[in-house]
Parts: structure tokens; sequence; C-alpha cells
């Protein structure tokens, strides 16, 4: 015995139905976005929350094991400045934080870093992305935007 129409018109809207629910539930679930090609932010393709405080975290232990520079955070609140690095570098990446601290030029207003000085905490960021195994282009990216914020850093 064969189905009817109307049988089979429910069974395809039944189908429809349950493809829709999966869909708005999985709108953001990384496997949805794999599956039909939509592009991953830098946030997603770095690893996202737990790579953001991974390299927050080797960051600053870089920073401050540093002879050159360790001893400019040593009146730092270690707390907020680890919540605040984390905040950016989450922002600038394509995430969902959004940072809470001073600008740039305000932030360093009056502390007359030098370019030197702006160079080797670069480095440090660059190396703690390294360690988090960011990749090649991914690493540029991140480190062009640090870099699009020495005029507002140096020599305030």
């Amino acid at each position: 015995m064969g189905l009817s129409v109307m049988q089979v018109w429910m069974t395809k809207l039944r189908a429809l139905a349950v493809i829709g629910v999966l869909a708005i539930l999985c709108a953001s679930c990384s496997a949805w976005d794999d599956m039909f090609g939509a592009e991953k932010s830098l946030y997603d393709r770095i690893g996202g929350a737990a790579a953001t405080e991974q390299i927050t975290d080797q960051f600053i232990a870089n920073v401050l094991a540093d002879e050159w520079v360790g001893g400019r955070f040593a009146r730092t609140d270690m707390v907020k400045f680890k919540r605040l690095i984390a905040e950016q570098l989450c922002q600038i990446t394509g995430g969902p934080c959004v940072y809470s601290g001073r600008s740039m030029r305000e932030a360093h207003k009056d502390m007359g870093i030098t370019l030197r000085e702006f160079s080797i905490v670069g480095r440090h960021f660059a190396a703690a992305l390294e360690s988090a195994g960011v990749a090649g282009d991914d690493k540029k990216t991140i480190v062009r935007a640090l870099e699009g914020m020495r005029d507002d850093i140096v020599g305030r």
C-alpha cells in the first residue's frame, strides 16, 4: 500500500521542522559552520576563551620575567591587567568580549614608554601567540592590530 499525498506532505513538513529546529539550535555551533562553509572568526580559529586565557597568562609571565620591561609592571594590579589584556585580545580577534579599560592613550599617559620597550613587549606577545599554536597568518593579524596601538602607547 502506498502513502497518501497528505501523508507524504506531512512527513516532509516534519522533516523540515526538525531541520529548522536544528538550524536554530546550532546556528552558532562550529560544526554547523564547518558543514556549511561559514568562515570562523579569528577568535574561534585561535581557540576561543581557553586560548585567550593561555595567551594572556604566557604573555604576562614573559613580560614579568624580562629584565628590561618587567619592572614597569611592579605596581600593576595584575588581576585587573590580566582581565584587560584578555578582553582586548578577545575583542580584536572578533570574540564576544568588550574591552572595558581606558584608551591606550589615556592608560599610558605620562609613562614615557620607549619604542624599545614597546618592541620588547610586542615580541613577548608574539611569543605567547606562538606558544599557544596560533597559525602564522592569524598571528600576523593579531600582531598588526597591536602594532596599530604603538602611537598611543610610546612616549605618552
